[in-house]
């Protein structure tokens, strides 16, 4: 049976009879779908209704239990402090109207209010689901201390078929899993069908997910992780679907494609990867860490897009950029396993440390681009071997500080006033080109000579013991001492 709600007994109790129409039989129990079209007080108390249906402005602050579920159609509906709501489904703009059906959901969870995903879920289908009608807009808030959605180890959709945005701002706990069958591996997905888009804001908050994170799934999704918040999930993986163009029977072509966005900005703003993450599944995918951001994958960082550093830290075992893909700006790149450049480019604008041993191929599409660049005014600092065949490019007024080199590799200065550092100077063996008057290599040793003999430049230490002999590929320059000892300093007339 239905029942509207009216406020008619003047008192916003969910179980007084007179609030409801029709009144007898009220107020609506297990079988029944309650209908709140605005309340002009908060609804108290307690109810316990099939289906709690919401339009308008409505604010709960009793203790509510959706059997089948929540749709929220409303303007507004919040949940005040101490307010609880249990659901096995919470929907955003659903059919329920049919074609006078509001295209607009949202909802507030207060301080201290909770919503709780509990009850019998039909698999296949998110247990929060925003929005569920398309060219709908929804959005959820939840905001302040204690303020929870538990989704019961089931997935969310924030951009299923309209525009969606999920907000967890200071002290908000979202937590979300993969317990449904048919969706798994996936508990959340942001931006899920053709015509939504999906965004995810975590501030001085925390959303925990157990299960994999699809960012930009077949439509745009962005993550958003500012100062003080925390993510948590198993894997995730941003730009999923692939561009796809299907011609409809009467009508444009309709393209689509996974684009996703992923920022981490902020002091103590964390995104927590337990396993791998994909920058750039088979769509288009773009990761940014800025100003002390800080993301970390316990297993691998797979970069086939564009991940950005501005003064933010990655911390992982492994890192592979590959052919497309780019790692750039300022920050720290911790890779204790190694970074593997498989065709992709990585330049260091700024000031770039990366720790542990770089793969540094040639380009095999094109060997005269460096896929290794120290761009002008740029510093990179390599805690671990170079090795491969590659080139190191320095652009003007740039600084390489490097450890161990292997043979194949080239440092080609390529920008006037730039400068190598070889911090271990006794393992450095690949090649030096383009050295120009302007130029400085700085060698961490005490040394006491330099000599050149063919297409090599010895440096020598005390007792004339060779520190390092260094390749010199084409025409040397006429290289000198200009400082001695420690360390010492090489430039060119």
């Amino acid at each position: 049976m239905a029942f509207e709600w009216t406020g008619s007994a003047g008192t916003g109790d969910f179980s007084t009879a007179q609030n409801w129409q029709p009144s007898a039989g009220a107020p609506p129990g297990p079988e029944d779908l309650a209908r709140i079209d605005g309340a002009g007080v908060p609804i108290t108390g307690t109810g316990n209704p099939n289906i709690l249906y919401t339009t308008k402005t409505v604010k709960f602050a009793g203790h509510f239990t959706a059997a089948y579920g929540n749709p929220v159609n409303a303007k507004q509906l919040t949940l005040l402090p101490g307010a609880v709501l249990t659901t096995p489904m919470v929907h955003f703009v659903v059919g329920i109207d049919g074609a006078a059906a509001p295209l607009i959901g949202n909802m507030k969870v207060d301080a201290g209010g909770t919503v709780a995903i509990a009850g019998s879920h039909t698999p296949d289908n998110y247990a929060i689901l925003m929005s569920e009608l398309a060219g709908s807009t929804s959005k959820l808030v939840v905001e302040g201390p204690e303020a929870i959605v538990n989704g019961g180890n089931l997935p969310m959709s924030v951009g299923q078929a309209g525009a969606a945005t999920l907000k967890i701002r200071d002290g908000g706990v979202v937590n979300v899993g993969n317990d449904d069958p048919l969706i798994y591996p996936w508990c959340l997905v942001i931006g899920n069908h053709q015509g939504s888009s999906g965004v995810v804001e975590v501030q001085q908050a925390a959303l925990i997910a157990r299960g994999q994170i699809i960012v930009g799934r077949n439509s745009t999704g962005v993550l958003n992780v500012d100062a003080g918040g925390l993510v948590v999930a198993e894997n995730l993986s941003i730009g999923w679907e692939p561009k796809s163009e299907q011609a409809a029977q009467s009508g444009p072509v309709v393209t689509t494609e996974g684009i996703g966005t992923v920022t981490v900005k902020g002091r103590n703003a964390r995104l927590i990867v337990d396993n791998q993450l994909e920058v750039q599944h088979m769509g288009i995918g773009s990761m940014a860490v800025e100003d002390h951001g800080f993301v970390s994958a316990g297993v691998g960082l797979v970069v086939n897009g564009s991940l950005s550093l501005t003064n933010g830290t990655v911390d992982t075992l492994a890192v592979g950029i590959n052919g497309g893909g780019t790692l750039s700006g300022s920050g720290t790149v911790i890779a204790t396993q190694g970074i593997a450049n498989n065709g992709g480019a990585i330049t260091a604008n700024g000031k770039l440390i990366l720790v542990g041993g770089v793969d540094n191929p040639a380009n095999a599409a094109n060997p005269d681009v460096p896929m290794m660049i120290v761009a002008t005014k740029g510093e990179l600092q390599c805690f671990g071997a170079l090795t491969d065949n590659g080139t190191l490019s320095l652009q003007a007024h740039s600084v390489a500080s490097l450890e161990a080199v292997e043979a194949g590799q080239t440092i080609s200065f390529d920008g006037k006033h730039a400068k190598l550092v070889l911090r271990s100077p006794g393992v450095f063996a690949g090649k030096i080109s383009g050295f120009k008057q302007t130029d400085r290599i700085v060698v961490e040793a005490d040394v006491t000579s330099i000599a050149l003999a063919g297409s090599v430049l010895t440096v020598n230490g005390l007792g004339n013991t060779v520190i390092v002999k260094l390749q010199i590929a084409g025409a040397p320059p006429n290289f000198q001492l200009a400082q001695s000892g420690f360390p010492g300093e090489i430039t060119a007339l």
